[in-house]
């Protein structure tokens, strides 16, 4: 029996799970069980779905019985819940708005998540020469307002937006965080989704011994131990629509791989399609369609790579991802809708898929 999704991408085939197991869109369900043939006790296949932080979270499991998938379930979204309260963008009562809303030059004391996810992001930041970066967020609210009204945003606008964007604003040091200009405004979209992936993972090993896990969030796979006698979580990689060629299978165990494309987030306007994927450096969004894949050993450095690779420039592309260990990335760039697909590719993403093909 086979997962599969549909819809991320305009003209690109789209990321698939294609699970050992079925999941429903909500509630509990045993989908499926296996008896171990070395070692008791059984372990029976569990998934459930819920809506947090604007996409759907799937995450899929095997336990020993109904009840403590129960708890793991309840535990996990509740983790997702509560990061979501702490790096939301729309909530106002989350940790990221009250800093945006917190004076220049004004010491501001982190929770530890907050501390944890801003210490990564600026490292990322550093790492991909600035092509990723949380200080987006004054500009991001400005083009998904354009996206909604379907019109570009106010040059003076886009001015003032663009003049509070860099991550050089900030100045991290423990758990306490300067603005050293006003009106910085955070944005974790790029990296939030992958990280709660990544501490989903770790809670169910330690509050539950519960390792065989998939976590699924729109795209962004965080995959802890395969299904019992299986090499790995079967997922279907996407391709450009003028490839031809098969959706490739792969086997994903204890890794993460992410998605980033803009078949539904973009803005079309004088014949220009405008991605929702923002450059840092030019201030605005890239042009035409994208798709990039991204292995990498944790959620949240797959999930902001997806982002930093599809911006950067193609001659940019090999060092960056080089500057993260077990990286392997894909890009499909199109400018235009009449242009032929641009694939860039990291040197080790043939022999990575060759080496995790579903044979």
């Amino acid at each position: 029996m086979s997962y599969t999704r549909s819809g991320m991408f305009c003209n690109f085939a789209v990321l698939l799970a294609a699970m050992l197991v079925v999941f429903p869109t909500s509630g509990l369900q045993r989908v499926s069980a296996f008896q171990a043939e070395t070692q008791p006790p059984r372990l029976d296949g569990f998934a459930k779905s819920q809506i947090h932080m604007g996409v759907q979270f799937q995450i899929s499991l095997y336990a020993t019985d109904e009840e403590v998938a129960e708890r793991a379930f309840a535990a996990s979204f509740a983790e997702i819940a509560r990061l979501e309260r702490v790096f939301s963008d729309y909530n106002n009562d989350s940790e990221a708005r009250r800093i945006d809303a917190r004076r220049c030059e004004t010491s501001i004391e982190l929770s530890p998540d907050m501390q944890r996810l801003l210490e990564k992001s600026l490292a990322v930041n550093q790492n991909t020469n600035g092509y990723f970066d949380v200080t987006l967020g004054a500009l991001t609210k400005l083009w998904r307002a354009a996206r909604r009204e379907k019109k570009a945003p106010e040059s003076e606008a886009l001015r003032s937006a663009s003049d509070r964007v860099g991550s050089h604003r900030l100045q991290l040091s423990h758990n306490q965080l300067l603005k050293n200009s006003p009106g910085v405004e955070l944005d974790f979209g790029g990296i939030a989704k992958g990280d709660a992936a990544d501490q989903v993972l770790s809670l169910l090993k330690q509050q539950f011994g519960i390792t065989r896990v998939l976590i699924d969030a729109s795209g962004d796979l965080v995959a802890g131990d395969p299904p019992p006698n299986q090499p790995g979580w079967v997922i279907g990689l996407s391709r450009p629509a003028d490839d031809p060629s098969p959706m490739p299978r792969v086997y994903l165990a204890n890794r993460a791989l992410a998605s980033s494309g803009d078949s539904t987030q973009f803005l079309e306007v004088d014949r220009t399609r405008w991605s929702h994927l923002l450059n840092p450096h030019t201030k605005t969004p890239i042009i035409g369609q994208n798709l990039t894949l991204v292995w990498a050993d944790d959620g949240a450095t797959a999930d902001a790579l997806a982002s930093a690779l599809a911006i950067c420039p193609g001659d940019e592309f090999q060092t960056i991802a080089n500057r993260f260990p077990n990286v392997a990335a894909c890009v499909y760039r199109r400018a235009t809708a009449d242009q032929t697909t641009e694939v860039l590719q990291t040197e080790n993403w043939n022999p990575t898929i060759q080496d995790q093909q579903v044979r």
